[in-house]
């Protein structure tokens, strides 16, 4: 006997009917909905192509566009690929220059016509030079120090700033990145 008084098992079992081809229907809907999305993502007109890094002075370009190029390559759960311009992880191409590039400043990463991934880098400017311990022990090269007051590079003879020159003790062997 049905639950109600004034239904017939027939009516039931018709409403029951319907409920499971719509929960067929729109599980179906559903399913073509999410394929049609991977569909699209993985489309190459959606992925980039290529990347571009802004002229860099002391850091190099190459390697920067290597690291931006193993950050985007793979899948997402398998699926989608990272190389889909929707799904760039701009925050985390960010965070691994900045980590492994001391003589970048800023990073900021932009799509342009959909495929081509522009890294645009701010390196650090010459702010004043260190040249060994003491006047009397001067090495024969110099490292440049950024704003920051790390040492980042080594003086290169093209750079003509005019900038103080510091002497002092550093205890490390590998200076670079040292304050």
């Amino acid at each position: 006997m049905s639950k109600n008084k004034y239904r017939s098992e027939k009516f039931d079992k018709k409403k029951k009917q319907i409920r499971v081809r719509k929960t067929i229907i729109w599980s179906i809907v559903g399913i073509l909905l999410v394929a049609g999305f991977i569909y699209w993502m993985n489309r190459e007109s959606l992925k980039i192509s290529a990347v571009q890094v802004s002229d860099l002075q002391f850091a190099d370009e190459k390697k920067v566009q290597a690291e931006v190029e193993e950050i985007i390559s793979g899948k997402y759960f398998g699926i989608v690929s990272k190389k889909s311009t929707p799904f760039i992880a701009r925050d985390e191409i960010v965070r691994k220059i900045l980590e492994k590039n001391i003589f970048i400043e800023s990073v900021s990463v932009s799509v342009k016509k959909f495929d081509i991934l522009q890294i645009e880098a701010v390196e650090f400017g010459a702010v004043a030079k260190w040249c060994g311990e003491s006047t009397k022990k001067k090495l024969r090269e110099c490292y440049l120090l950024n704003s920051n007051g790390n040492i980042f590079t080594k003086e290169v003879v093209i750079n003509k700033e005019d900038v103080p020159v510091f002497y002092g003790p550093i205890s490390q062997d590998y200076i670079i990145g040292k304050s």
